[in-house]
């Protein structure tokens, strides 16, 4: 059980752990250094790992979270068992529910946290893992984007870390002062009023040079083309959310696969719930994307930005380069053959 934290040493890894910012631009936190939720688990198991993973965030001292009886809660914790949409290759997720003031930074008024039983029993985590991915789910909920560091409990995906120094010091960076409102500025009444983003945690992680490698023998097709068209799929309920665009793209190139003419693929996210790890994409695009498929038989960009890299249209095709969604890296198509 991690009912202790366990502390990396800060010479360790490079950074505090940086802040959500939202899809407008501002950085993401809750007024306070406080926060309470719901634990809406219907098994006692599953309330226990939610149960463990608050006790993980108030051992630190940095942001306290309480549960609370109030089924109304704007901020609770669930899960689910999928692998479409939005959920395919995600051990947990999390919305945010995100006010924005044209005077003062975004504050958040709400988190929808998950884990995502269909991975976390595929992949036999053990309850002590389950902890982790929950703890995880917890850091974005308080405010805390992914850390590259290995050690992180943000890194991308969590399976075995705890609680770093560097988490710790980037929840206090994001709550070293009050927020405080405008005397004209309330806590709005409704989901309406606020914008949602998207924070998803992977099985795998397939960033850096040794990354490529692993995705480039994982994709079951990669090809390149040219985006021509989208449809946006959001579903807003709190038990089966999902929020994911279809898009379908004209094959110029098969490095991986069987040759077609065009194929229809999922990336996670939509214009009004925005995926924080990837790039939305747009007609005319185009993209290298390397690509699985779920139970259902369809498409998915592997772990969204991390397996979908964007072209320079305005190069010829012998000299194309194609920068990652995720973390602008550049890749040749020839790196994928």
């Amino acid at each position: 059980m991690l009912s202790t934290v366990a502390l990396t040493p800060l010479a360790a890894s490079a950074a505090a752990t940086p802040q959500l910012v939202s899809s407008d631009g501002y950085p993401v936190r809750y007024q306070n250094a406080k926060a309470s939720f719901y634990n809406k688990s219907a098994s006692e198991g599953y309330a226990n790992v939610w149960r463990a993973a608050r006790d993980n965030w108030n051992s630190t001292g940095a942001f306290t979270w309480t549960e609370t009886s109030n089924v109304d809660s704007r901020t609770f914790t669930s899960s689910v068992s999928r692998n479409d949409g939005d959920w395919y290759n995600a051990t947990g997720l999390t919305y945010s529910r995100v006010q924005i003031d044209a005077n003062n930074p975004a504050w958040q008024t709400g988190a929808s946290i998950y884990l995502n039983r269909y991975y976390l029993d595929l992949d036999n985590y053990t309850t002590a893992e389950k902890e982790t991915v929950a703890t995880h789910e917890m850091g974005h909920g308080l405010g805390l984007d992914h850390n590259p560091e290995t050690n992180s409990i943000m890194y991308y995906a969590a399976r075995d870390q705890s609680i770093s120094n560097d988490d710790i010091q980037g929840a206090v960076n994001i709550y070293s002062s009050a927020r405080v409102l405008n005397s004209d500025e309330t806590e709005p009444e409704s989901v309406a009023n606020d914008t949602a983003g998207m924070h998803l945690e992977y099985r795998k992680d397939y960033t850096g040079q040794s990354g490529l490698a692993q995705l480039k023998n994982d994709s079951e097709m990669t090809v390149v083309g040219t985006i021509k068209s989208a449809k946006e799929t959001d579903d807003f309920s709190e038990d089966t959310p999902s929020h994911y665009t279809t898009h379908k793209l004209a094959i110029s190139e098969t490095l991986k696969g069987t040759a077609l003419e065009s194929v229809d693929f999922i990336q996670a996210g939509t214009s009004k719930v925005v995926n924080s790890d990837t790039k939305a994409l747009k007609d005319g695009d185009r993209v290298l994307v390397t690509l699985q498929k779920d139970d259902s038989g369809n498409w998915h960009a592997v772990n969204n930005g991390q397996g979908l890299f964007i072209g320079d249209s305005s190069k010829a095709r012998s000299a194309e380069t194609f920068s990652r969604a995720s973390d602008g890296s550049t890749v040749t198509a020839d790196m994928f053959k």
